[in-house]
């Protein structure tokens, strides 16, 4: 990509909270990617009255791009005169395409699965519980008490919010998503997966094409094992297309069937394999 295309900004500050360009869009009658026009028209607005910024914390004004014919990715520019010196994103992407792609795909599944007009992106955990933290979900639905984290690189999994999250979500369900390129394992142990593991009870991992973003992206259910050699495996319970994915009760299925039956038949699988691979030795 050219400077130009890495410098544009995907996420703008707005009363000291992020808000993504995933927010302003949805699907439409064939899985396509369309806008929401009254989310437009309400960052509009506020760009326009001066109330978006540049989520560096520079001080620069933004205005919403989006909407134009020919326009090939939606985001939020710096309005005339408003550029600043000290930007820290003037030449850098504030979020790679492929992190914010992966939210765009959450987001329209979410919106086909929980029907929630004022599902929030982006939300500080401090606007649900009482903590200081800086931790932020990328989704949440006050109306099914329903989060979605997405995670696009395992360095960024962090122990302090599982937990804190899990200790205190007072019955809200919390999906952990990760992108599917932190699936590979060597055989050691899988530190960063298996903490959601530990949590969540499965890892699930999100894969996007190029285009027909919606139509085309894959979910897989995956779990960490152990072999009779003591080396990590990851095991694949279940893949399959994002959308043919649905939340029901808060509760994952896939064709009709919760995710944690495809875990436990393939954890079942497993073991059995294992234990003939033993006996044979």
């Amino acid at each position: 990509s050219d400077l130009n295309d890495m410098a544009k900004r995907r996420i703008a500050l707005y009363k000291g909270n992020f808000i993504g360009i995933e927010s302003i869009y949805t699907v439409g009658p064939n899985g396509e990617q369309i806008n929401i026009p009254g989310k437009v028209e309400a960052l509009r607005r506020l760009g326009k009255s001066k109330e978006l910024f540049c989520p560096c914390g520079c001080g620069a004004n933004l205005i919403l791009v989006a909407g134009d014919a020919g326009l090939r990715e939606q985001h939020f520019r710096i309005a005339n005169g408003e550029e600043k010196e000290n930007c820290e994103l003037k030449n850098v992407a504030d979020e790679s395409i492929t992190s914010v792609n992966s939210k765009i795909v959450l987001k329209m599944w979410l919106d086909v699965q929980l029907h929630d007009e004022n599902l929030q992106t982006r939300v500080p955990i401090k606007d649900i519980h009482a903590t200081d933290r800086k931790y932020e979900l990328s989704f949440y639905s006050s109306t099914n008490n329903l989060a979605l984290s997405y995670i696009h690189e395992r360095a960024n999994i962090d122990m302090e919010k599982l937990t804190l999250l899990n200790r205190y979500r007072q019955g809200m369900k919390v999906f952990y998503i990760v992108d599917s390129s932190n699936s590979v394992t060597t055989g050691q142990y899988p530190e960063s997966n298996y903490k959601i593991q530990r949590i969540q009870g499965c890892c699930l991992f999100l894969r996007i094409g190029e285009e027909n973003l919606f139509n085309t992206a894959s979910l897989k259910v995956s779990v960490y094992l152990k072999d009779i050699d003591e080396f990590w495996k990851r095991v694949d319970a279940v893949e399959g297309l994002l959308k043919d994915f649905s939340i029901h009760n808060n509760r994952m299925f896939y064709e009709e069937k919760e995710i944690f039956q495809y875990v436990d038949d393939a954890k079942k699988y497993f073991y059995q394999k294992q234990k003939q691979l033993k006996d044979k030795r």
